[in-house]
């Protein structure tokens, strides 16, 4: 589902791989003070596997394993230079293919590059005895996607309106700068703990798809399909060119998943006929009062919560 991006910079000054085999930009580069990073394999070691109480780069300590992705694994740790606690995504292949390079560095880069409260901050990325890693900040709290089978219902409709204005945000500051998500996804936004907000911020995580609309080295390669089906937006199926469109798309899937307790399209059909056309069930009519959603079938969604919600809707 991935689409492989050489991210190659024509600068002559940022073509010397340095002694870990990566590729570093100067500080001017459009990625930031990361600058553009690419990994070469004829110039990869040979990889060791990462287990706890390692120390990354003579700087990060790796204390525990939080996760574990189709790339990668999530390890807390600890910045022994800053003396904070930080997360360390590790590419856990030994020996990744270029596309998993790729994606593994457009995932540190772009997100490096952008500075908002609602997406994830990144302080570093390195090579490791062979293997690349990302540092960012240590969340706690639990991706949307748990939160939702949590409550198979819905959320409560001010937990909706609160996460969406959220997600928009993020969106649109990362818009702004040109970046385009397109995996945008329960399961790529955090909801984390925050005394300042009852119901949590939401951070919008995991770039690895990302498209850059500033730089030609991401314009999308025909025939690859990109993004997570239930999610995707009707040009990412034809393989063409997402735009900031792809995300807003997923954006109401995600907002009506929220309200309804399910994803408008659940099923994958679209894997057979990506260019087919389609219509998504109607969504719930909205009424003063009603404080959760719940569907009691396929096709007459019913309100619940305070006594002023209708029995039904109509569907």
């Amino acid at each position: 589902m991935t689409n492989p991006s050489s991210g190659r910079d024509a600068s002559p000054q940022a073509s010397r791989p340095d002694e870990t085999g990566l590729v570093r930009g100067d500080d001017e580069s459009p990625y930031g003070p990361l600058g553009r990073i690419i990994c070469f394999a004829a110039r990869r070691r040979v990889a060791r596997s990462v287990e706890s109480g390692a120390v990354l780069a003579g700087r990060y300590r790796i204390d525990g394993r939080l996760g574990r992705g189709g790339m990668g694994e999530v390890w807390s740790g600890r910045d022994l230079r800053l003396r904070r606690d930080v997360a360390v995504k590790v590419l856990r292949d030994a020996d990744p293919d270029e596309a998993e390079v790729s994606r593994f560095v457009r995932e540190a880069t772009v997100a490096a590059a952008l500075q908002h409260p609602g997406i994830t901050v990144v302080f570093d990325a390195d090579v490791h005895d062979g293997r690349l890693f990302i540092v960012t900040e240590l969340l706690s709290g639990k991706d949307l996607g748990e939160v939702l089978a949590a409550q198979p219902g819905g959320l409560l409709l001010g937990q909706v309106l609160d996460y969406g204005v959220q997600i928009a945000d993020a969106l649109a500051a990362a818009h702004r700068r040109g970046i385009v998500h397109r995996d945008l996804k329960p399961a790529n936004l955090f909801v984390q703990t925050d005394d300042r907000l009852p119901r949590g911020r939401l951070k919008v995580c995991d770039f690895g798809l990302a498209r850059d609309l500033t730089s030609a080295s991401t314009v999308a390669v025909s025939g690859e399909v990109f993004g997570t089906p239930a999610y995707m937006a009707p040009e990412q199926w034809r393989a063409a060119a997402a735009g900031p469109g792809a995300d807003l798309y997923a954006a109401g899937c995600i907002l009506y998943e929220m309200m309804t307790g399910r994803a408008p399209i659940p099923c994958i059909a679209w894997r057979s006929a990506p260019t087919a056309s389609f219509s998504p069930p109607a969504a719930p009519t909205i009424q003063p009062g009603c404080g959760r959603w719940h569907k009691t079938s396929p096709t007459r969604p019913a309100l619940r919560g305070s006594g002023q919600c209708g029995d039904a809707a109509a569907g």
